[in-house]
């Protein structure tokens, strides 16, 4: 099922999204990559969309999608032995670098200090 493929409330295709992409993570980072991909789908503009994300979730769409690529790592570390630079890619981050540094804003940690801490040993 593709994340994107929903037209409906908006809220609800948002939370719908954050379910998919759970399930579907491989196609689900690629659909969400830009504002105007949502937008196109869901037959609004880029702006709308923002405009929306921040009433509803207070932050952009661009943080938005940092924090469920974020989430997805967390889950990622927790139950596998991936290496950080293989959940990177899971989640749709191509370089190891701007992965790391995109974890540690949110989560107050680099990848690494999280895993020690919750996940699994490599």
């Amino acid at each position: 099922m593709a994340v994107i493929n929903r037209i409906g409330d908006f809220h609800a295709d948002m939370t719908a999204w954050r379910r998919d992409i759970h399930k579907h993570p491989e196609t689900a980072f690629e659909e969400l990559r830009t504002s105007d991909l949502v937008a196109e789908k869901l037959g609004e503009s880029p702006t709308n969309i923002s405009h929306r994300l921040r009433r509803k979730f207070g932050m952009s769409y661009s943080e938005y999608v940092a924090r469920i690529r974020v989430e997805r790592a967390k889950q990622l570390f927790r139950r596998t032995r991936l290496n950080n630079t293989e959940v990177a890619q899971r989640v749709g981050i191509a370089d190891q670098s701007n992965f790391a540094k995109l974890f540690k804003k949110i989560e107050g940690v680099t990848p690494t200090v999280y895993r020690k801490k919750h996940g699994k040993g490599l």
